[in-house]
C-alpha cells in the first residue's frame, strides 16, 4: 500500500491536490492511504519552502504547485508501483 501525504495548511490548492491525487491514485488501481499534513513543523521536515507539497512513501515528489491528475500518473513514484503491478497481473494471465 502507497502512503501518500499532501502536505499544507488546508487551503483550496491544497484541497485540489489531495483530489488530483486520489483520482491518480484510482486511474492506476492502486491501493493507497491518505493523510493530510497541517502541522508546519511536520510539513518543514520534507525541506519544502512553498506549498502544497505531495509526497509518496516518504519521499517529496512536488512542492509549490498543484499537479494535475495525469501528471501525478507520470510520477517515477507511482509508476514505478503501478507498472510492477500491471507487469504481474500480465504474467500471471499468460500462465
Amino acid at each position: 500500500m502507497k502512503k501518500i501525504k499532501i502536505l499544507g495548511t488546508g487551503c483550496a490548492k491544497c484541497h485540489k491536490l489531495e483530489e488530483n491525487a486520489k483520482a491518480a491514485a484510482a486511474a492506476l488501481g492502486l491501493d493507497c492511504e491518505f493523510e493530510k499534513v497541517s502541522n508546519i513543523n511536520d510539513i518543514v521536515k520534507f525541506g519544502i519552502l512553498a506549498m502544497p507539497g505531495l509526497v509518496v512513501d516518504d519521499k517529496l515528489v512536488s512542492s509549490g504547485k498543484v499537479l494535475s491528475a495525469e501528471d501525478i500518473k507520470k510520477s517515477d513514484r507511482l509508476n514505478s508501483v503501478a507498472s510492477r503491478f500491471l507487469s504481474l497481473a500480465w504474467v500471471q494471465i499468460c500462465r
